[in-house]
């Protein structure tokens, strides 16, 4: 089931009583192909797009720098620990003490602030991260997904058509992603979220 749009969501968009069950796994399964192709388009296959979640564990390689970007915004830290193994450490930093950590609610970086690095260059390191984060939708994303998935749902029937008309106005059916400018704003803001 698609993370940015629920399906209620989408009836609602498309002006179906979400009563009405008749195409539901239609828009599902769209909802899915069109999420799927923004995380795509976005980079974010690795990162997809997720609710708030508790308890969440991340394990990263060592960066040998100061600093370690988690993949979603956070809202609490559990527990850091580092070692060669991802499952000996040999050590634990403490998330709520900020002469050896910093980070911002909301932020995806943690920072050292006690001299060390996570990681040595050339040695490998891992560092496991146990955290709250806050949700990953951007609601221009859901706008988009919104937008794509309600231009290929009036079309069905008409799949093998190239063109569509209505009154003046012609568009090609083949490049709806590209040429949509919510898709396009979707996909830029996105793949510049990963790094923030």
């Amino acid at each position: 089931m698609s993370d940015l749009v629920s399906l209620a969501d989408q009836k609602v968009f498309l002006e179906i009583p979400v009563a009405t069950t008749g195409d539901d796994d239609l828009i599902t399964d769209l909802l899915e192909h069109a999420e799927d192709l923004l995380e795509s388009d976005a980079g974010r296959t690795e990162t997809p797009f997720k609710a708030s979640a508790a308890a969440q564990t991340e394990v990263h390689e060592g960066t040998g720098t100061r600093d370690l970007y988690l993949n979603y915004p956070i809202s609490d830290i559990t527990s850091i620990s580092l070692g060669l193994d991802n499952s000996d450490f040999d050590e634990t930093l403490d998330p709520d003490d900020p002469d050896e950590v910093v980070w911002g609610t909301g932020k995806r970086r943690i920072s050292r602030v006690d001299g060390g690095r996570f990681g040595l260059p050339g040695r490998p390191r891992f560092i496991t991260v146990v955290y709250d984060h806050q949700a990953d939708l951007p609601e221009v994303a859901q706008l988009a997904i919104k937008r794509v998935v309600a231009q290929m749902y009036r079309q069905r029937g008409s799949e093998d058509a190239t063109k569509e008309t209505i009154g003046g106005y012609a568009r090609d059916l083949s490049n709806l992603v590209e040429t949509d400018p919510f898709w396009q704003r979707a996909v830029a803001v996105t793949r510049r979220r990963v790094f923030a």
